[in-house]
């Protein structure tokens, strides 16, 4: 489990908002986690080559052991976060929704805390092991107050920290400007999860963000690498494709399930606002990179579904789109 700090606050959450993950209709180009913690893993992925390479009868050839070529792998798979579950692997944030203030900030992250808790007490209970990252103090202040209330967590739990991904872009460090290594369009499974969603596939770019590589001796001095390596190892034999297939194939079965009743009730109990639409600290405005096909059809908002706080629902929520008998409220 992989536990972030928060979620994006410029408007490019994807329908299902995992941490890490955005919508590649509404962000151009990578997000700075994206960028750094896929060449972190990739880092750890061409060690992993490496070292299956000296086994007897090993097929691994010279160009796997090159990071480079790993790259545009993890960067899908970080873009889709969500979908690596069906690996085993979450990934959340320490403050799972957008807050207006620290103090609603620390109720939401008191709650997250406490869900953590019933998470490693199932583990514990069906004698299971849980490996949890954080990545960021913020994170880790969470965990530290997980592990405090759950004194025996140690016996299920291998616990280790990293820095915040997007803190090694703000720094002074040699950098270079690139090609992204996977493509800004929408995949056709990324398009159907929208529309099993209710949302519209095709909403306007809100943020453009450059490609930088970053050298991997800068990444290996800053980040901790043993914490990535458990992801390299679950993630390195499978392709981004083949793990949004299965993601969506399993969840569809239960969406298709919930009621309009079954639905309203759980935003009810979430509350519903608009994000504000912040900048970047390294994108820019969609403006100054318009992107036509995208430009061309009509906005719609953010799925509300997941733009949540612990408010009461606001009064400009309305139900408009009907998909199969389920209304979805989507503000108006």
């Amino acid at each position: 489990m992989c536990v972030g700090i928060s979620p994006y606050e410029n408007g490019i959450l994807p329908p299902l908002a995992s941490a890490i993950a955005y919508s590649p209709s509404t962000c151009s180009g990578s997000t700075p986690s994206v960028q750094v913690l896929s060449q972190a893993i990739s880092i750890c992925a061409s060690h992993i080559m490496y070292t299956r390479s000296k086994r007897p009868k090993s097929t691994i050839t010279s160009d796997m052991l090159d990071s480079s070529v790993y790259v545009s792998k993890f960067a899908m798979m970080l873009r889709c976060s969500y979908a690596c579950c069906v690996m085993g692997i979450a990934f959340v944030n320490s403050c799972p929704t957008i807050v207006s203030d620290d103090a609603k900030k620390v109720r939401c992250s008191s709650m997250f805390a406490e869900w953590m808790g019933d998470v490693i007490s199932i583990h514990r209970r069906y004698d299971r092991k849980i490996s949890i990252v954080s990545m960021g103090e913020d994170a880790d202040e969470v965990m530290k107050d997980v592990f405090k209330s759950y004194k025996d967590s140690n016996t299920s739990v291998r616990y280790t920290r990293t820095v915040n991904p997007a803190f090694i872009s703000r720094m002074n460090v040699t950098r270079i400007k690139g090609e992204s290594p996977i493509d800004i369009a929408i995949t056709d499974m990324e398009k159907r999860i929208c529309l099993m969603m209710g949302i519209d596939p095709y909403m306007p770019t809100r943020v453009f963000f450059d490609w930088y590589e970053y050298p991997n001796d800068t990444i290996c001095t800053i980040m901790k690498m043993d914490s990535i390596m458990d992801l390299a190892r679950h993630l390195v034999d499978h392709e981004p494709a083949h793990l949004l297939s299965e993601f969506v194939n399993a969840i569809e079965p239960l969406y298709n399930k919930m009621s309009t009743i079954d639905y309203e009730n759980i935003i009810s109990h979430m509350g519903v606002i608009e994000s504000d639409d912040k900048g970047s600290y390294t994108g820019e405005p969609a403006s100054q990179h318009t992107n036509p096909s995208m430009m061309a059809h009509q906005p719609m908002s953010v799925n509300p579904f997941l733009q949540s706080s612990g408010g009461v629902v606001q009064q400009h929520i309305s139900t408009t789109v009907d998909r199969s008998g389920l209304s979805l409220p989507i503000p108006s």
